[in-house]
């Protein structure tokens, strides 16, 4: 019989801890399945539009901090709204950084990273 061999857990080096921030292990490890999990399709430009969620969207759609208006816009309670960045109640909630947000936006928006690549990226330097 072979026994399959798991790998250890991804951690996040002192630079990406420097430099990221280090986020809440419970909503990463939530967030991360999420991108995975096929549920969500994914879009550019916007958190949430007709055609899916971008990677902080979906963030921002499994916290429950906050709701989805008509449009692709993001509110929390307090009427912060957002359509392009998480509120600061989901920042607050899950230890994303603002840094690790924008570099994010970059990945999903501009370089097109897939949600695989992103929830891998996120394992690596989060």
């Amino acid at each position: 019989m072979t026994v399959k061999k798991r790998k250890p857990p991804v951690r996040q080096s002192a630079k990406d801890r420097e430099q990221y921030g280090t986020m809440d292990r419970k909503w990463k490890r939530k967030w991360i399945n999420a991108l995975r999990g096929g549920e969500y399709k994914q879009t550019r430009g916007e958190l949430r539009d007709h055609l899916g969620y971008c990677c902080l969207g979906v963030l921002c759609d499994i916290s429950g901090v906050g709701k989805w208006d008509d449009t692709s816009r993001y509110a929390e309670n307090d009427d912060r709204v957002s359509h392009a960045f998480t509120t600061p109640g989901v920042r607050a909630l899950t230890g994303l950084t603002v840094f690790a947000e924008e570099h994010l936006t970059e990945l999903n928006d501009m370089k097109g990273y897939s949600f695989r690549r992103i929830a891998t990226w996120i394992e690596k330097h989060l």
